[in-house]
């Protein structure tokens, strides 16, 4: 789990308005960090490397975790950014009741990359 994944920065907006592709690309294995008003605000995550990562830095307390459909989050984006943004939760986003991407704080993602062997992240 050393190597470097596929990073993608764009505006949580962009995200967003073209989330078919966004959550088309996370699935492939990319992952997204997104910015809010010019700061790196969350990141999404193939449902792979979160669980792989969890395994060998824990698990995020059960008051952290939060379940979303897929479409209910792009319906609710940002409702669904500052519940990661304000909140620090984990949001497993779900099509069809299976797990296609996490939504995760930035600041866990940049510690647990650098903690699994990947590059140093500032937020």
């Amino acid at each position: 789990m050393a190597s470097t994944p596929p990073l993608r920065i764009t505006g949580a907006r962009e995200a967003r308005d073209s989330w078919a592709d966004t959550v088309e690309r996370v699935t492939a294995g990319e992952h997204q960090i997104l910015l809010r008003n010019a700061a790196a605000t969350a990141v999404i995550l193939p449902p792979e490397w979160y669980a792989a990562a969890v395994q060998q830095v824990g698990e995020p307390p059960m008051k952290l975790r939060a379940l979303v459909a897929v479409a209910s989050a792009r319906t609710n984006w940002s409702a669904t950014v500052r519940m990661v943004e304000d909140d620090g939760k984990h949001v497993l986003l779900l099509r069809h009741a299976t797990g296609v991407a996490y939504l995760v704080p930035t600041q866990w993602y940049a510690q647990t990359l650098e903690a699994l062997g990947g590059p140093r992240l500032n937020f």
